[in-house]
C-alpha cells in the first residue's frame, strides 16, 4: 500500500472481482522459506521493526495477543496481502496466488509463498501446514463462520473489515495500520501513509491546475467472462469514488452501488 500501491489499487480492479481457482500445495518445515520482498521501496527501507509484545483489538473488537510481532503471516484476502507486502513483510501463505499475481500489479508476490487455494474456501490443512504465527482474514461480522473455523487451530486470527462506504479511505488506512501493528511495522506504515497523503495532495493540485470541471463521474471495472465483457460500476461509497470526491469534489453516481462497498452488480454484454 505504498504510494503507487494505493493509487494502482484504485485504477486497477478495486474489488479484484474474479475469484479464480488456486492450487493447494502442502506446506511444512521442509519447504524453503519465501523470498524476501525485494521491491525497490523495500530494498531501500530503513525503518525499524518492533520486537515488543503485541496487544491489539481487531476490526470487530476481538483482542489479539502476541508474545512478539508476527513473522510468519498467512493471509486469505488480497487487499491485506498487498498491505503486508507494502510493509516489506513476505507472507508464508496466501489464498489464490495465481489470481493475486494476475489482478494485483502494485505489488509482486515473491517466490516461495504457499498457495492455500480459494479466498472464500481456503485449504486449512495447507494453511496451517506453513506454521503461521498469525492468520489475517477479511470478515463481515464478528460472527463470521471463518473466524470460528480458524480459532479452532489455536493460532491468533486478525479479523479485518474489507470496506466501509461511510469512510472508504479511512477504512483502508485503518486496516493497513492494524496489520502493521500486528507485525511490528508501525514505523514503516507511517512512511507509507505519509507518502500516500502527499500523493493525494499532489494529485489534487494537478487536477486543479488542469482546470477540469466535473459534476458527476462513475468508474467502471471491466473484464472478459465467458466470451462476454462484464462491467461493474463503482459509485458513491467506493474507494475510487471517495478519491474522486477528495480530489476534485465531483459527486460519484449512486447508480446501482451497494451500501457497504459502493460497488455495483456486474452486467455482461456480448
Amino acid at each position: 500500500m505504498k504510494t503507487r500501491s494505493i493509487a494502482a489499487a484504485l485504477t486497477a480492479p478495486l474489488a479484484l472481482l474474479l475469484v479464480a481457482c488456486g492450487t493447494t500445495d502442502t506446506g511444512g518445515d521442509d519447504d524453503p522459506a519465501p523470498q524476501a520482498n525485494d521491491s525497490a521501496d523495500c530494498a531501500d527501507d530503513q525503518t525499524a521493526t518492533s520486537t515488543e509484545p503485541v496487544s491489539l483489538t481487531d476490526a470487530f473488537g476481538r483482542k489479539v495477543e502476541l508474545d512478539k510481532p508476527a513473522e510468519r503471516v498467512a493471509v486469505i484476502e488480497w487487499q491485506q496481502t498487498e498491505g503486508l507486502l507494502s510493509l516489506c513483510v513476505t507472507p508464508v501463505a496466501v489464498a489464490d496466488v495465481e489470481g493475486f499475481s494476475t489482478w494485483v500489479t502494485a505489488e509482486e508476490l515473491p517466490e516461495g509463498v504457499t498457495d492455500v487455494g480459494l479466498r472464500n474456501e481456503p485449504n486449512l490443512e495447507t494453511l496451517f501446514g506453513t506454521e503461521p504465527d498469525l492468520v489475517v482474514i477479511e470478515a463481515y461480522t464478528p460472527e463470521d463462520e471463518i473466524i470460528a473455523q480458524l480459532e479452532e487451530y489455536d493460532v491468533p486470527v486478525l479479523a479485518t473489515k474489507g470496506a466501509d462506504a461511510e469512510d472508504p479511505i479511512g477504512q483502508m488506512v485503518d486496516t493497513f495500520e492494524l496489520i502493521a501493528e500486528a507485525t511490528g511495522r508501525e514505523e514503516r506504515a507511517e512512511v507509507v501513509v505519509d507518502q500516500f497523503e502527499q500523493h493525494l495532495e499532489a494529485a489534487k493540485d494537478e487536477i486543479a491546475d488542469a482546470g477540469t470541471e466535473v459534476e458527476e463521474f462513475v468508474y467502471f471495472d471491466g473484464w472478459l467472462q465467458g466470451g462476454n465483457v462484464a462491467l461493474r460500476p463503482f459509485g458513491q461509497g467506493s474507494l475510487i469514488g471517495e478519491l474522486g470526491r477528495s480530489w476534485a469534489s465531483p459527486t460519484p453516481t449512486t447508480a446501482r452501488s451497494t451500501r457497504r462497498t459502493g460497488s455495483g452488480r456486474p452486467t455482461s454484454r456480448a
